[in-house]
């Protein structure tokens, strides 16, 4: 690690003008040192008020080659991060080299003139307990990684050198094309990409979104190093750049450290390509026209999406976002209320949408139909329209602008202390969307209420200036394909709207079962903290009986106005198969179905739920703002208790809806097949997709009926409120909770509790094999590494952070096995399992598993050479960090109570003891436990092997003799010589 005295010394060493040395001159000259960047001011205005990060600071410089920079100063940052990002993406590809731009990204991590080693950062990263990645959009690549602070400023230098020196090896061009070639493939049957690329396809041949952004081999195999050279210098410029730090060193450390690393990043000369700013994306064929795509997976998706005109868009009143914020907002009478009361939409989401920045915006309403919705498509259509009449009609008020301002300056100001990596992964992503004098109030908040403005978007959306996009099967939609989209082979065709459609849909009348919101109830207005009430940072018992527990967890280190509330319901209607599992997901869907005009108001609010099935029991999660958050639990659980009975249509919407998810999972990525299988068959609690779907096919209407007036009728809740509430309001929320779900006692004795599988000894190896229509093969192994102990579980902690690096450089970098290269480490339910997984486009998934076992060979002989004992040490330390500092907000931490209270017996000591643990592990036991785990001597290995099909396979057929001698020849020696034999 540079010390900060010597950096800054060859800083100013680097910065010192020359000197011309005379008789007359002295020497040293007084004259001040130009300093290396310049301030830019805050002009936010927008302070934060959680006192949890009242010692945070902030600045923004400018380096004198152009480089913009955001820098926070967080002591209480559980680790350090770094995001770059860069004003160039796939728009700015080469018309020769599609896919340019996300090559380069890739390319940039294979080592520069400093820092030759290609896997190097990876592997520096992976120690010091981080995570890397990049991505490039429409209009900017974006770089990021996050370390512990031991380490930081080595990490940063190497990561400064993409953007100063990178290499372009070579050698390294066709391992990393196959990469990016792995990762096209593995995108082929996702229905997003593909309709994306219709979209593109279909759109403004003059603007460069219609370029095929990814790349594959076909695009990129014959691009010289020269080529990748030069586009990098001309589009990767310090002054299109922004850099954005994290961390818990001083302000002024991190300002002359950017400057020392940053300021050899060259300026960018050439003036940027404006095509994109003169052009629209879309064009006039899909404007007041229908694409009718087949999708590979079995989805009903209508989308109706407007572009807005450059005028209106990147506007600082943000009245697109509080149009789409109108027609979202959860009530009773609204658009998704009627679209779902009429039984035609599963879910609807509104919202606007950037492709490419600010300057290219959308108004988006995507559908999620029904079945009879795809009958009815044109009177789904028709109610969103007479949405937007209402709001053309009466405008939005003032009090939605209000709440939504006031929601999003809350949110900000009382942001909790966030993941370092998703810190610096946001931060990239938004930092080049305003000056960053102002960043970041001009995203956050609107500037005024601008009825004239909202008045005009209002105008611009018209059916026949609506882009419509449906995805279902051709069998549902009675629209056949006509056309292939080029790179992914989506069929689709382009129909004009029918002028019946578009008359109905212009003439609408107002609904009145479609209205304006009224105030939201779930608006937070009381944000002051309560007071401590008692001495422990642990958790106490707020009540304990035959019907339950119930904890209270004050958690004074955060001081934010929120709280986290959860609820474990049990009951002996849910067991442990995949009847009992489809029936209490069609019972949530109900719930959650009458519920949803509160639980969407809330979350608008800033107060999130989350219901669903885990571990054999209903979990019910609360977390926001805690003004609210005791009523909004009083309203989830009264409904409970008071739930009217799904109709047999609504039954049916329920299953279909069901059917259809569980059916597509024979249609996701072999490798998520892969892992499905592999869950239902380690864990007594879950059930795969195939075992789901045959069992929703065998429910009743009456049998539903009678499950969900039973699920309630015995019952044994546990609860913990954590948070801004105060020991009063978890004891009257806790009696509220008996109240309702105490009827009668489910016994502990009687529980259903999961179970893990554990596999023998003496047998196995095994393998489960199957075969799949999807694109792709996968290989998972899970090697059972035995019993829970916190020794073996420290062991495995430092063991994982090596090998998670180790496996993906070997089957993903050097092998290019495939894209996706993972290894991982699992407890469940007291027992320990490595996972490595790969999903290939290349490979035999036995194939896959044979280099699996051979990498497990190699890595095992020369273990003591790839994990010394200095790494060993630093190792260790990074998973003590890690277990210190991962619980760094009330959410995290609630995670961990909750975890403990009702997983772990109430052992609140449980995270010291597993430091512990790690800081008296040996170096011998370590070697002993990866040794012992890893060799072939264990064979509690269980492989799940997924076979589907690839483009050009490469697999050995087993054949006959008189069968290979019947389609092959015999040639003479001579015929060879001549040239005749190939």
């Amino acid at each position: 690690m540079l010390k900060f005295l010597s950096s800054l010394s060859l800083l100013l060493t680097l910065q010192t003008p020359e000197v011309s040395m005379t008789k007359t001159q002295p020497a040293i000259s007084n004259a001040p040192l130009p300093m290396p960047y310049e301030e830019i001011s805050d002009l936010s205005g927008l302070p934060l008020l959680n006192p949890d990060l009242k010692e945070r600071q902030t600045a923004k410089i400018r380096l004198r080659n152009g480089l913009e920079i955001l820098l926070i100063s967080d002591p209480g940052a559980d680790q350090s991060s770094a995001s770059v990002a860069v004003d160039a993406g796939s728009w700015n590809d080469p018309e020769k080299y599609p896919g340019m731009a996300h090559f380069c990204e890739h390319m940039l991590f294979l080592g520069s003139k400093k820092y030759p080693d290609a896997i190097d950062f990876m592997k520096q990263v992976s120690d010091l307990g981080g995570l890397t990645n990049a991505y490039t959009a429409s209009d900017r690549t974006v770089y990021m990684f996050s370390c512990k602070h031991t380490g930081f400023l080595e990490t940063l230098d190497h990561f400064s050198r993409f953007f100063i020196d990178p290499m372009f090896n070579p050698s390294h061009i066709s391992r990393e094309l196959h990469a990016v070639d792995q990762e096209h493939s593995k995108n082929i049957e996702n229905d997003r990409w593909r309709e994306y690329m219709v979209f593109k396809e279909l759109g403004n041949p003059k603007h460069p979104n219609r370029k095929f952004s990814t790349g594959n081999s076909q695009t990129l195999s014959g691009i010289p190093p020269e080529a990748l050279k030069e586009w990098h210098q001309n589009h990767y410029g310090a002054n299109r750049m922004h850099l954005f730090l994290y961390s818990n060193l001083p302000l002024e450390t991190l300002k002359q450290e950017a400057a020392l690393y940053f300021s050899e990043v060259p300026k960018l000369i050439l003036a940027p390509d404006l095509t994109s700013e003169k052009e629209q994306v879309t064009s006039p064929k899909q404007r007041g026209a229908i694409a009718y795509i087949k999708p590979i997976q079995n989805k009903q998706t209508l989308s109706l999406s407007w572009e807005l005109p450059r005028s209106l868009c990147d506007d600082e009143s943000h009245s697109a976002e509080v149009i789409a914020y109108a027609l979202e907002r959860g009530q009773s009478h609204n658009l998704y209320e009627k679209l779902k009361t009429e039984q035609l939409i599963d879910h609807l989401i509104i919202g606007v949408d950037d492709l490419g920045g600010k300057n290219h915006q959308f108004i988006s309403l995507t559908l999620e139909l029904t079945p009879k919705g795809i009958h009815h498509m044109q009177t789904a259509i028709l109610h969103c329209f007479e949405a937007i009449k209402g709001l053309k009609n009466t405008g939005v008020p003032l009090h939605l602008f209000q709440e939504l301002n006031a929601v999003s300056a809350l949110t900000y100001q009382y942001q909790t202390r966030e993941d370092a990596f998703r810190m610096a992964e946001s931060m990239g992503g938004a930092i080049s969307d305003e000056s960053l004098a102002t960043f970041p109030r001009r995203q956050t908040l609107g500037s005024s209420y601008a009825p004239e403005k909202i008045a005009q978007v209002l105008q611009t959306l018209t059916p026949d200036t609506c882009c419509l996009a449906l995805s279902a099967p051709p069998a549902l939609s009675g629209v056949d394909p006509d056309q292939k989209e080029q790179w992914f082979g989506a069929e689709y065709k382009i129909s004009p709207i029918p002028d019946k459609w578009l008359a109905l849909w212009k003439n609408c009348e107002l609904n009145p079962d479609i209205q304006v919101a009224g105030p939201n109830p779930f608006l937070p207005t009381k944000l002051a903290l309560v007071s401590q009430e008692t001495t422990s940072h642990e958790p106490v018992l707020v009540a304990k009986s035959e019907s339950g527990a119930a904890y209270y967890a004050r958690c004074p280190e955060f001081s934010a106005p929120e709280a986290v509330i959860h609820l474990h319901i049990r009951s002996p209607e849910m067991a442990p198969t995949a009847k009992s599992s489809v029936l209490t997901a069609l019972y949530l869907d109900h719930l959650t179905d009458v519920l949803h005009p509160a639980l969407s108001a809330a979350k608008l609010a800033g107060l999130s739920t989350r219901i669903d099935l885990e571990k054999l029991k209903i979990h019910l999660q609360i977390s926001g703002f805690n003004d609210k958050a005791p009523l909004l639990l009083q309203t989830i659980v009264s409904q409970m208790a008071d739930l009217p009975s799904a109709t047999k249509e609504q039954f049916e919407i329920y299953v279909a809806r069901h059917e259809k998810m569980f059916a597509n999972g024979a249609k996701n990525l072999p490798l998520w097949q892969a892992k499905d299988l592999l869950e239902s068959v380690l864990m007594t609690d879950r059930t795969s997709f195939a075992e789901k779907l045959s069992a929703i096919q065998t429910i009743s209407y009456d049998e539903f009926l009678q499950f969900s007036q039973k699920i309630l009728e015995k019952t044994y809740v546990d609860a913990l409120f954590a948070g801004n509430l105060t020991l009063m309001d978890a004891q009257s929320s806790w009696i509220d909770v008996q109240h309702i779900f105490s009827k009668a006692i489910f016994p502990k004795a009687q529980h259903n509790n999961p179970k893990v599988l554990a596999l023998p000894s003496e047998q196995g190896p095994f393998a489960l094999s199957r075969f799949t229509e999807a694109q792709g093969n996968a290989a998972i192994l899970a090697i059972d590494e035995g019993t829970f102990s916190l020794e073996n579980k420290a062991a495995q902690e430092i063991f994982g952070v090596a090998m998670k690096e180790a496996f993906f450089n070997e089957l993903r970098t050097k092998q290019k096995t495939g894209y996706i290269a993972k290894a991982d480490c699992l407890e469940i339910e007291d027992r320990l399992f490595h996972l490595f997984m790969v999903q290939s486009n290349s490979h035999q998934p036995e194939d896959l598993l044979y280099r699996y076992e051979l990498f497990f060979e190699e890595y095992l002989q020369t273990l003591q050479t790839e994990i010394d004992l200095d790494r060993f040490n630093n190792l260790k330390a990074t998973c003590i960090h890690s277990l210190k500092t991962r619980f760094r907000n009330l959410k995290d931490k609630a995670g961990l109570w909750n975890l403990l209270a009702f997983e772990k017996g109430a052992d609140f000591t449980y995270v010291n003891k597993r430091i512990a643990a790690l800081e008296e592990l040996s170096y011998e036991h370590f070697t002993e436990f990866a040794t012992e785990k890893l060799t072939r001597n264990n064979r509690k290995r269980l492989a799940v092997l997924f076979e589907g099909r690839l483009n050009a396979p490469f697999a050995y057929e087993t054949i006959e003799t008189p069968k290979l001698l019947e389609i092959s020849r015999y040639e003479t020696k001579s015929a060879i010589a001549e040239g005749v034999v190939k």
